[in-house]
């Protein structure tokens, strides 16, 4: 059985976290409440099975599980840009029958 993929969103979150190494700019960038971004990389912790950031009193860290991770979910999302780019503007889904 095929494992599911853990939630866009909290792959989005990571993605901004671990970037900026801190939850409040990723909060910005994403626009919403840092508050938001830690409970969404907590789901994703507990989706993974495994801690995403080391929290310090001056900010955050990646671990080692995270530092493995992230440039794939990098990659994903680069990709996702990129065949967006690619689509034709003018592109309109076919008509249903």
């Amino acid at each position: 059985m095929p494992q599911r993929l853990p939630p866009l969103n909290a792959l989005r979150l990571f993605e901004a976290a671990a970037r900026h190494r801190s939850f409040k700019l990723a909060a910005a960038e994403l626009n919403v409440t840092p508050g938001a971004v830690s409970h969404g990389i907590g789901a994703l912790e507990k989706v993974l099975g495994v801690e995403l950031f080391v929290r310090e009193p001056r900010g955050l860290s990646l671990s080692a599980a995270a530092e493995h991770y992230l440039p794939y979910i990098a990659e994903a999302f680069r990709s996702s840009r990129s065949a967006r780019r690619r689509c034709p503007a003018n592109a309109r889904a076919a008509p249903s029958p």
